[in-house]
């Protein structure tokens, strides 16, 4: 199933790779340097898939997440949050993660788990 993917992330280098390798799979990907700019993009257009880095100047991905967990259920793009530094996260984080079964790549990234982690969402999604 081929979508369209939105990449937040303020390391622009790990998003063109990222963005490249989900484009040679067929996706349609965009990226975005913050939350802020991830969630006009997403006012903008709709996507299916948010990957989101949990730590991010401006709007982080914690906080793009609340904002988009407003949206009516059928409007909103799953969610992925991505992190270099998973053992040292804010205790505030790791319970919406926990409560909210959000999947969590760990970087860095190794583009099997990546692939992988997308195809298993977008076939268990009833999209």
């Amino acid at each position: 199933m081929k979508v369209a993917v939105l990449i937040a992330d303020d390391n622009e280098e790990m998003s063109a790779v990222l963005a490249e390798i989900l484009s040679w799979d067929g996706h349609y990907v965009e990226t975005a340097t913050d939350g802020r700019i991830a969630l006009e993009r997403l006012r903008a257009r709709p996507f299916d898939l948010v990957l989101s880095d949990v730590r991010m100047a401006g709007m982080d991905g914690p906080s793009l997440y609340r904002a988009l967990a407003q949206q009516e259920a059928p409007s909103r793009p799953l969610f992925v949050f991505m992190t270099g530094d998973a053992d040292t996260l804010p205790k505030a984080t790791l319970d919406l993660v926990e409560q909210t079964a959000i999947p969590m790549l760990r970087k860095p990234l190794m583009m099997e788990d990546v692939e992988q982690l997308v195809n298993r969402l977008l076939t268990d999604s009833p999209r």
